[in-house]
Parts: structure tokens; sequence; C-alpha cells
């Protein structure tokens, strides 16, 4: 019995054992299925890792692109527009050139023809002493006119290149506006009355004192040339609350009609054709007063005639 029991434990060892393999084998078995499983697994997500990264890099290559197209895209707009407007500037100044010259030689020739005809008269013994005197005045109004004519042309050429030089210095405004008056009222005619109303009795400020002159004197001429008969007024307010000083000049001429108030200060524009002068005194006015860091404008209330109103801001 003894024996048969260790026979049976024997057995029972074995079996446990064989059992003990089997579940070892089966466990390698196991084991090396995951192996196989993990090294698909890690081949996969290699593969899906460098398909990301080549799908990344085409991602970032494409986008590169696109952002180096639309950059080329809106160079090539603004290359398109700097060509049209630069295309609208020249026919702009082809336009400009063609009407400067059709005015310049207009309002060359007549003085030129009035100088060079009433010369040949004074040279003429049949010519009376009375009559040679009217011809001087004659030739020295047509040689003011040429002058000025070619003084228009310098300046606004200088103001718009920018080599003209601003001096600025303190200067007293009741002075330069008396001045200016007294320079005007040589081309007045007997049936113009010039006046001039100030709010203050003498100021100072810090400006360009002779650009400052010429920009009144030029309004002041522009009145004279356009006004037969009435009066011309320039006035001087100073508001010390917005630090600024106005000018006014007021004529009783035929006035500017208000579709045409702003377009009289570009250049070459003239109401009247048949007018002597070359359209330019205005313009430069306005940019006169855009160096100063003022502004020239047209009162549109004022029916009487016509006023021209000029801001000067000063610093006390």
């Amino acid at each position: 019995f003894n024996r048969q029991i260790t026979q049976l434990r024997f057995l029972n060892d074995l079996n446990d054992s064989e059992k003990q393999l089997r579940e070892l084998a089966y466990q390698n078995i196991q084991i090396a299925a995951k192996q196989r499983q993990l090294i698909h697994i890690l081949g996969t997500v290699f593969v899906l890792l460098i398909l990301f990264l080549v799908l990344y890099h085409f991602y970032s290559r494409t986008r590169r692109l696109k952002n180096e197209l639309l950059s080329e895209k809106d160079s090539l707009l603004e290359s398109e527009r700097q060509l049209r407007l630069m295309k609208e500037k020249a026919v702009e100044a082809n336009r400009l050139k063609t009407i400067f010259l059709s005015n310049i030689s207009h309002e060359i020739r007549t003085p030129l023809n009035a100088i060079v005809g009433f010369s040949c008269l004074l040279s003429d013994p049949v010519t009376e002493e009375e009559e040679k005197v009217g011809f001087v005045n004659l030739i020295s109004k047509n040689t003011n006119l040429l002058l000025n004519l070619v003084n228009d042309v310098l300046d606004l050429s200088r103001l718009e290149a920018g080599t003209a030089k601003l001096a600025i210095e303190p200067c007293e405004l009741v002075g330069c506006c008396r001045e200016a008056l007294s320079n005007i009222r040589y081309y007045l005619s007997s049936d113009i009355k010039l006046t001039f109303d100030t709010s203050v009795g003498s100021f100072m400020i810090m400006t360009a004192s002779q650009q400052l002159s010429q920009l009144i004197s030029r309004l002041l001429d522009n009145a004279v040339k356009f006004t037969k008969e009435g009066e011309i007024n320039l006035s001087l307010f100073v508001d010390e609350e917005a630090r600024i000083v106005r000018f006014t000049v007021t004529d009783t001429g035929p006035g500017i009609p208000l579709d045409k108030q702003e377009k009289i200060f570009e250049r070459f524009e003239k109401l009247d054709e048949f007018s002597q002068g070359s359209g330019l005194g205005l313009t430069i006015c306005r940019i006169i007063a855009e160096h100063l860091g003022g502004e020239v404008n047209i009162d549109p209330e004022y029916t009487n005639g016509a006023r021209f109103v000029f801001t000067h801001p000063y610093i006390n």
C-alpha cells in the first residue's frame, strides 16, 4: 500500500511537472506572440511616425510656399498699385505740363509782344513825347507782369522741391500787414478803397516773415486783380484761446461759385481764361500756408465778393 501510494505520488508529481512544463511552454508561446505583436506595433508606430514627419515636412513646405506665394501676390499687387499711381501721376504731370505750356506761352507772349511793340514805337521819330510816356508805362507794366510770371514758376518749383528756406524769426504782424498794403497800393485804381482792421495794436510771433508777407501780398494781389470797384479789406484777428492768428482778405469783386471754391487752389486753374496771370498764385498761397503750419480757405458764407481766410498757429 505504501509502495502504491509512493507510486501515485510520483505519478502525481510527474503529472504536475508535465503540467507546469506545458503551462511554461504555453506562456513562452504567449510571450513570443506578444513580442511579435509588440514588434508589429512598434514597426507600425515607427512607420506612422515617419509618415507623420513626411506629412509635417510636406505641410510645412506647402505652408511656406503658400506664404511666399501670398507675399509675392501682395508684392505684385503693391507693385501694380504703385505702377497705377505712377501712371496716374504721369498722366496728371503730362496734363499739367500741357496746361503749363499753354498758359505760359500765352502769358509770356502777351507781355513780350507789348514790350517789343511799344519799344519799336519809342524809337519811331513820329511818336510824340506824351505818347512815349504812356508807352514807357505800358512797357513797365508788362515787364512787371512777365517778372511776376517767372517768379510764380520759380516760387512754385522751390516750394514743391522743398528747397525754399524758411527762416523762422520774430515777426510783428501789424507792421507786416501794413507793409503788404503799402506795396499793393501802387496797383489800385481810384475806384477801389483799401482798408485794414486789426484787433491788436501790435503782436509778435515766431514765423517765416518773408513767406508770410509773400502770402498776404499774393492774397491782396488776387483781390486787386478781380476787383474793379468797391473795397478791399485786410483784417488781422488774434484768437488767444485757440492760439491762432487769422488773416482775412475781403473784396467786392465778382466772387467765386461754391463748386469752384476748392478748385481754384489747383495749379493753372483760372475762372476767367482771359484774365492776366498764370493761375499759380493761390496754389503758392496754399503751399506756403502748409509750410507755415496753417491753412488757406475761402469763406463760403460771404456772398458780396470773395473772402480768403488764412489761419496761422502760434506758440507764446
